[in-house]
């Protein structure tokens, strides 16, 4: 006849076994011992020398052969860079010439002049103060890089506006012609329109200030 209602059949065969497997313990430190301190982490130094203790010294590596820098070739001056270099040489020239700067009125290349119907020290006054830069510039050209011609279609066109604004000084930048073989283009240029057929619109002309272009432009004062 079948047995029911015993739920705990095998309960004490599991309960032997269970102290069977309690009884083998882990041996630990002994009774009272204390625990044994962590070791402390290594520093950033002793790290490196943990790191770097299988590196040995290269003997042929300690000498390195040391090269100096090498000197770029020099590259020939184009016709326009021995140009330019001549010019700076020239401007450096008259700078030292006196100890105490260049007074342009005394160069060659100063240029000035005054309409005739004026009285010779009203002239030599005007043109003077002209030059000193006591006329404020309304407006300025620059006629530099264009040729004779297109020079005088832009310098009448722009004298022709500075009238109708009724501009009193302005200001024409022709540059000192020093790549010219012979005389300066446009600055002759410029000196003999404003003596000639623009005459009749200018009071009176004056190579400008040094800081303002100095004998590479001009300033024109213009008829009222």
């Amino acid at each position: 006849m079948q047995k029911f209602g015993a739920p705990f059949k095998g309960l004490r065969k599991a309960l032997r076994e269970r102290k069977k497997t309690l009884g083998k313990r882990v041996p630990g430190p002994a009774a009272g011992a204390l625990p044994s301190a962590p070791e402390p982490p290594m520093d950033d130094e002793a790290c490196f020398r943990e790191a770097m203790k299988d590196v040995c010294e290269r003997s042929e590596f300690r000498v390195l052969p040391v090269t100096g820098p090498k000197t770029p070739p020099v590259k020939p001056l184009l016709p326009s860079d021995r140009d330019e270099a001549a010019e700076a040489e020239h401007e450096l020239g008259m700078l030292v010439s006196k100890k105490r700067g260049i007074t342009l009125s005394d160069t060659d290349e100063y240029m000035e002049w005054a309409a005739p119907s004026l009285s010779p020290h009203k002239r030599a006054s005007l043109t003077r103060s002209l030059h000193e830069g006591r006329y404020a510039v309304s407006d300025f050209i620059d006629l530099h890089g264009l040729t004779e011609d297109d020079a005088w279609e832009e310098l009448t066109d722009f004298m022709d506006r500075a009238r109708k604004r009724k501009f009193s000084c302005i200001k024409v930048i022709h540059g000192r012609g020093l790549r010219s073989p012979a005389e300066p283009v446009l600055k002759s240029a410029v000196k003999r329109w404003l003596k000639g057929p623009l005459s009749k619109y200018v009071t009176a002309f004056a190579t400008a200030r040094a800081c303002d272009g100095g004998l590479g432009a001009t300033y024109v004062l213009l008829k009222r």
